[in-house]
């Protein structure tokens, strides 16, 4: 291994790591009377929540176009059978038990409001449709981004075309409303990712910080600020800085090696997987035990920790002790 490609690990590691926490995080907002002083706080630091799912799409398509040539395109398509559709299929069926026993079990017709279904064959194909259902509903646009890879390519081979091609899709998706699980609206954060990956291949390997990182970093802030103020129309651009921002913030923070390699870094995947099914029961227990106000602060402080240490020591379990096991939940990660 290389030791460009090495530093592209150490730092995708971490960082995947912490996006995955944050992205329980942001399920864990709780739901009260808006004025509440703990639903408040919570609105906004949860909002930094947002930043993991664009962070995943830009790495998703820098990694998949990092080493990507036509004639490897059948290669890198076979190994997301592994490491995409096989989770998806298996996270996808346990989801789908676990949703509808659940649902049967408290007299449910709904999980979600947006998200009703008559009967058990109006359930799947709920699921297999909606995002709100599907706890890999990321995995899923994967798939349909990487068969669409040499499409992707033509497009972005030539550095010019390639940033006008993302500059159409950033402005397509803000002109357009769309739903957050809809293709187009994460199009233009993985076919930046891919643009990195064709022209810009050293990018999450270097420690310095250029200026127009730095620059980035300040646009993401006034965007975010203006986005918790005003309308979320500001996100389709906040999607697009986010990835730049998030690098170039671990590598301001770095400068002294504050981030060190650790082995469940690689489990950042199996928390994504495994956070819902907690978080889901765990709100249950609570609002069935405690008052409102106190049912807000366990969920939104509390159980979001607990979720993290108990979805790793299982990887982890699950790793050393059954890695078979592992290797098919996690798509070989």
């Amino acid at each position: 291994m290389g030791n460009s490609t090495k530093h592209q690990l150490q730092k995708i590691g971490p960082l995947s790591f912490a996006m995955a926490c944050l992205i329980v995080w942001l399920h864990s907002t709780p739901e009260g009377p808006s004025l509440s002083p703990i639903v408040q706080v919570t609105s906004v630091t949860n909002a930094l929540g947002h930043c993991a799912v664009p962070f995943f799409f830009f790495v998703s398509g820098y990694l998949f176009f990092l080493n990507y040539a036509p004639q490897s395109a059948k290669g890198k398509l076979l190994r997301r059978v592994r490491s995409l559709l096989v989770p998806y299929i298996v996270w996808s069926c346990l989801a789908c038990v676990v949703w509808l026993v659940v649902g049967r079990l408290l007299g449910w017709n709904y999980v979600e409001e947006c998200a009703q279904f008559d009967g058990v064959g109006g359930f799947f194909k709920l699921f297999l449709t909606s995002g709100h259902l599907s706890v890999l509903w990321f995995v899923r646009n994967l798939m349909v981004y990487a068969l669409l890879s040499p499409v992707f390519y033509l497009l972005l081979k030539h550095k010019w075309w390639g940033l006008t091609s993302i500059a159409v899709c950033a402005v397509i998706s803000f002109a357009i409303e769309m739903t957050y699980y809809h293709l187009a609206y994460w199009l233009q954060v993985y076919l930046l990712g891919c643009w990195m990956g064709i022209h810009k291949k050293s990018f999450m390997a270097a420690d310095a910080v250029s200026p127009w990182q730095v620059g980035i970093v300040v646009l993401w802030a006034a965007l975010f600020c203006l986005s918790l103020s005003t309308t979320t129309r500001f996100w389709s651009l906040f999607r697009l800085a986010t990835p730049i921002a998030v690098v170039t913030v671990y590598d301001l923070l770095n400068r002294h090696h504050l981030f060190k390699p650790h082995a469940f870094y690689k489990y950042a995947f199996l928390l994504y997987a495994l956070h819902w099914i907690p978080l889901f029961v765990g709100q249950e227990y609570l609002r069935t035990h405690f008052e409102p106000e106190m049912t807000c602060l366990l969920y939104a402080y509390c159980l979001p920790p607990l979720v993290v240490v108990g979805s790793v020591g299982l990887s982890r379990f699950l790793d050393v002790g059954c890695h078979s096991v592992y290797r098919l939940l996690s798509g070989g990660r």
